[in-house]
């Protein structure tokens, strides 16, 4: 790819305020051919009339222009278009001026005429490159803030003391408060039962050492003070540098898991207790009808549930051998 293909898509616009026609007209030239949108300002007016009607990315400037000084321009312009850079232009080149552009947070280069066409283009190219960089910040982050905001889990963000820095609307919701700010700037344990604190704390130490912990079982203290059943996954997070800073936790309120396991720990308890009632008719008619054998069925069917236990037999399996001993004629 050339050079002049990597700046086309997408184009920086740029601005070129010179009371100079023959000089704002190379730059424009020298400009288009590497890639770039320009266009042309001769005095301070025509450039804030532009200004106000397109945003541009850069903006090379005149110190001296019919109309303004350059520097005074800038903090015109700024108030239009906040995120447009500057480059000042000068022929007259000073200490006083050149302190005064640097004194402007916006103003990123100070060039000197006659200008240096390929110092210039290479300046440009390097704020260029910046600039999508920035950019492309800015939309991964905002993707990521979307990605964030949808997840349907908790997702929570802690410095290395526990201290909540970052949480999304989930959690927010998941603990009954009002706002972020409710959450933001508190210990991790405060949402924590306090009899559940001790093992929570052994648990950082863990993730600290292995980078991971999954599936942890907590009760979790809302805004009202209730308490509510939750799993929490954590993982630490590390700098550029791959020292640890932080724990993102992904936590999941698992009232709903937990009411349907009781549900189902009750009927399988009534289950048992109809099978053992039906158990137990079906021994007490086939004794009834052999007295002589009274208590031998149920002294064998022991006696092989024993064996199995010995032999490591599933509790399921017992249980069937138990209930066929007992029902077998």
């Amino acid at each position: 790819m050339s050079r002049k293909d990597s700046v086309l898509e997408p184009k920086s616009a740029i601005l070129i305020v010179e009371d100079d026609m023959s000089l704002a007209s190379n730059l424009q030239d020298v400009l288009e051919k590497e890639g770039y949108s320009a266009a042309v300002a001769y005095d301070g007016q025509t450039a804030l009339t532009q200004c106000a009607e397109q945003v541009f990315d850069l903006a090379l400037i005149d110190i001296k222009l019919p109309d303004a000084l350059g520097v005074d321009l800038v903090e015109k312009l700024t108030e239009l278009s906040p995120m447009t850079e500057y480059i000042i232009i000068t022929g007259y080149p000073s200490l006083e001026t050149a302190v005064a552009a640097i004194g402007q947070k916006r103003i990123v280069g100070y060039e000197t005429k006659p200008l240096d066409m390929g110092r210039l283009t290479s300046l440009i190219r390097q704020f260029t490159e910046r600039k999508w960089a920035e950019r492309a910040l800015r939309e991964s982050e905002q993707k990521l803030r979307l990605m964030f905001e949808s997840v349907t889990d908790g997702i929570a963000v802690t410095d290395l003391s526990g201290i909540v820095t970052e949480v999304n609307e989930r959690v927010v919701q998941m603990f009954g408060c009002g706002c972020k700010d409710e959450v933001l700037g508190r210990s991790a344990f405060e949402f924590i039962a306090q009899r559940d604190c001790r093992r929570a704390a052994v648990n950082i130490q863990k993730t600290l050492k292995r980078g991971s912990v999954r599936d942890i079982e907590y009760t979790l203290v809302k805004a009202d003070g209730s308490e509510c059943p939750g799993e929490i996954r954590a993982s630490v997070q590390k700098d550029a540098s791959a020292n640890p800073v932080g724990f993102i936790a992904v936590i999941k309120d698992i009232t709903e898991r937990k009411q349907a396991q009781e549900k189902l720990r009750r009927s399988y308890e009534k289950l048992q207790r109809a099978m053992e009632g039906t158990k137990q008719a079906f021994a007490l008619t086939t004794e009834m009808r052999d007295p002589y054998t009274s208590g031998h069925q149920r002294r064998v069917t022991k006696l092989a549930c024993a064996i199995a236990g010995e032999m490591g037999v599933s509790k399921e399996r017992i249980e069937a051998i138990d209930m066929a001993g007992s029902v077998h004629d």
